[in-house]
């Protein structure tokens, strides 16, 4: 059996040395990341491949992740108030940071939401960095505002309509209706691909705060 681990390492070293000593620039402009880049008219490849080329691919996450956020809000008995009784009990220096950290999320996760398609980030990462926001601010405020907005307008509709926009919009770019690419760098540059990244993260974001909320109610973090 340690003969196989040598071996094994061997073989690892092997495959790292090959990586290393292949021309993967000599491509040029037939170099994949490139010409996604091209195709879409936006910097970051990455989104260009799961907003564009592999569409279906990304309406399917999406709707298993509203899929997955349903059932397990129904399992857990969500009554949909998303109102929280208990509350972070803390002094007030330990307040002010959480509602920095708290600040410095939503601004990142917008951040993600509005420029992923022109650098890393996109409306899954963005999304989760609004929802980490939203949960510390449901848990610092007994009449937060956020989520006295939410209560009262229902954030299932708004998450569910984010989910039908974007299966409308992926219906359209399969059936080869695209915006303009735009200029390229631009935020509006990419065609349907911006506004993807803002309704993914909106769903996202909801999806995963209205999650928290569902465990946090039941008492499965404190």
């Amino acid at each position: 059996m340690r003969s196989f681990k040598y071996l094994y390492l061997v073989l690892i070293v092997l495959f790292f040395i090959f990586l290393s000593l292949s021309s993967w620039g000599e491509h040029g402009a037939l170099f994949e990341a490139y010409r996604i880049s091209l195709e879409t008219g936006i910097p970051n490849a990455v989104s260009g491949i799961y907003l564009q080329n592999r569409l279906y691919d990304t309406v399917f996450e999406v709707t298993v992740f509203s899929v997955a956020i349903s059932g397990a809000l129904f399992f857990l008995g969500w009554r949909g108030k998303y109102r929280l009784d208990k509350k972070i009990n803390a002094d007030a220096p330990m307040i002010m940071m959480l509602k920095g950290a708290a600040f410095l999320s939503f601004v990142f996760g917008c951040a993600l939401v509005l420029v992923g398609h022109l650098s890393p980030g996109g409306g899954f990462a963005g999304g989760v960095a609004l929802a980490t926001s939203m949960v510390i601010q449901s848990l610092l405020d007994e009449k937060n505002r956020l989520t006295g907005y939410l209560s009262s307008h229902d954030p299932e509709k708004i998450e569910k309509s984010a989910w039908l926009l974007i299966i409308l919009i992926s219906a359209f770019t399969c059936a080869g209706s695209f915006l303009p690419k735009g200029l390229y760098g631009t935020v509006l540059s990419g065609g349907w691909i911006p506004f993807l990244n803002v309704l993914i993260g909106v769903k996202v974001g909801l999806g995963a705060w209205a999650l928290s909320m569902g465990f946090l109610e039941h008492r499965w973090i404190f």
